[in-house]
């Protein structure tokens, strides 16, 4: 026999008592029914607007499913928001904020060069000479 701790996660207003796997798929549907997204782009939509994220964050508190739980319970801490929701509710690949920078990083130097391809460690060198406007 193994005994595992297993978390209890408890949704406020009701009580109801869930399971780790209960609690992620509860946020699955909350998420959706929240932003009243059917694809990663209404989702987008919303995320990209800054008025419109802050109203949907709160909504998501009021429903008690919390973006920093999610990425502990994921053991993706170092997620984006978007991303890790992203993940969660459309099953999109999850990426680190240091891989969505050095990503950045690399589009804006083949921009600014004209180059095709750039390793992250010229990505990386490069940055203090990468125009910012």
């Amino acid at each position: 026999m193994r005994i595992t701790d297993e978390a209890v996660f408890v949704i406020e207003g009701s009580g109801q008592q869930l399971t780790q796997q209960q609690y992620l798929d509860y946020s699955r549907d909350k998420v959706r029914q929240v932003s009243q997204a059917q694809k990663l782009d209404d989702l987008r939509n919303t995320w990209i607007n800054a008025a419109t994220r802050r109203i949907l964050l709160t909504d998501f508190h009021a429903a008690s499913v919390y973006v920093d739980v999610l990425a502990d319970v994921l053991g993706q801490s170092e997620a984006d928001q978007f991303n890790l929701l992203g993940h969660l509710t459309f099953g999109t690949p999850l990426r680190s904020r240091s891989k969505r920078a050095a990503a950045f990083i690399n589009r804006r130097i083949a921009v600014s060069s004209g180059a095709t391809q750039t390793s992250p460690r010229s990505a990386v060198s490069a940055v203090g000479k990468v125009p910012c406007n």
